[in-house]
């Protein structure tokens, strides 16, 4: 993930690993499974984020993908769903 993030990912089925690097070292951060969201914060915050990640599908993954105004919009239409993210 990066400072410009436009989508985040919705874990439906599989395990995704999630490793933070700092340009040549990589650190274990956690594994993500059915039901994880995969940069949500990044994308509806307003901060410029300032790490790099690398995610690996660790087994038959399956994830949806949603946009950056469509998180918007749910957003503005729900009030609590950045804090059920």
């Amino acid at each position: 993930l990066c400072n410009q993030v436009e989508y985040a990912y919705f874990v439906l089925q599989g395990a995704i690993q999630i490793d933070i690097t700092d340009g040549k070292d990589s650190s274990f951060l956690d594994l993500l499974g059915r039901g994880s969201v995969i940069g949500a914060n990044s994308v509806l915050s307003e901060n410029n984020w300032n790490y790099n990640a690398t995610c690996k599908s660790m087994q038959s993954t399956l994830v949806l993908l949603i946009s950056k105004a469509t998180l918007l919009s749910l957003a503005e239409l729900y009030k609590d769903f950045e804090e059920e993210l």
